[in-house]
């Protein structure tokens, strides 16, 4: 909204209105994104252990191990997003993603 406003100008309830839905756009925005944030909170504590029984393997010498420790990890992480996706972005996309 332009609060520049000239002598004997005024605003409108439309551009109010407006000016509102975009605050509750941006809110709406914002309160998605938070949720998606808490969803993968723990992300980072429950990956480094994952990444060290990885490379543990790999310094073994056991690469089938390892590539399956890695399967693991990446489907996790995969089930993670997917679930952020479902729940937070795709109910909220007009025309998709």
């Amino acid at each position: 909204m332009n609060l520049e406003l000239k002598p004997g100008q005024y605003i409108t309830d439309s551009q109010v209105a407006g000016d509102l839905n975009i605050i509750r756009g941006v809110n709406d925005q914002w309160y998605r994104v938070r949720i998606g944030l808490q969803a993968l909170e723990g992300r980072m504590q429950r990956s480094t252990p994952e990444h060290e029984r990885i490379v543990e393997s790999i310094l073994a010498g056991n690469g089938e191990e390892a590539a399956r420790l890695n399967r693991t990890h990446v489907n996790s992480v995969r089930d993670e997003l997917v679930r952020v996706l479902v729940n937070l972005v795709f109910p909220f996309a007009e025309e998709g993603v």
